[in-house]
């Protein structure tokens, strides 16, 4: 905890987040990043309150927390590299006792918060959540079906895609199925 008042506690790690980010071209460092997640994440912690937010995502939060990012300085940062920053500071604790494990090799090459957030969760069998990359994957795939379905002629593409729906609320209603069953043990 931080000895001064909270007030200058917070302006204290934002001055202290904002020096890293300067630096961190220079020299990256794990350190470097834990200051400057402790500053993002009072940057986070203002956009919710000032978009009345329930969790950090949505157009409000964001141009909230974008504008916030810009007056302190920190715009300069990519989005990701933000929010691995914030994750490795909202884990802090658990990411330096599992780095206490590691020998001053390993350490040493992982200097990005990004590196440290992602070795951790694996290394303590944490599962990715469904990351925007898969998104993008699945809509890229989706536009492409569109567009090969066009390419088909009419007959065929009216068979092809009745297929495809029908397949869809098979494995549709199968994972329903899993889950309310799951559901339904757990509540037992």
């Amino acid at each position: 905890m931080c000895p001064r008042a909270h007030e200058s506690c917070g302006l204290h790690h934002l001055r202290a987040g904002r020096d890293a980010w300067l630096k961190i071209t220079k020299v990256d460092s794990f350190d470097a990043w834990e200051r400057i997640g402790a500053a993002l994440a009072i940057g986070k912690a203002h956009a919710l309150r000032v978009s009345y937010a329930n969790a950090p995502w949505g157009s409000v939060y964001c141009k909230a927390f974008s504008a916030w990012a810009k007056e302190m300085g920190f715009a300069a940062i990519r989005t990701s590299d933000r929010s691995w920053a914030i994750a490795l500071h909202e884990n802090i604790g658990a990411i330096t006792a599992w780095r206490a494990t590691l020998s001053d090799k390993q350490r040493g090459r992982l200097r990005s918060a990004q590196a440290n957030v992602r070795r951790w969760r694996l290394s303590t069998g944490q599962r990715p959540k469904c990351s925007g990359d898969l998104k993008a994957r699945a809509a890229m795939h989706w536009r492409h079906f569109l567009s090969a379905m066009k390419q088909i002629p009419a007959a065929e593409r009216e068979v092809l895609w009745h297929q495809s729906l029908a397949d869809f609320a098979s494995a549709f209603a199968s994972e329903l199925l899993k889950t309310r069953q799951n559901e339904a043990t757990r509540h037992c």
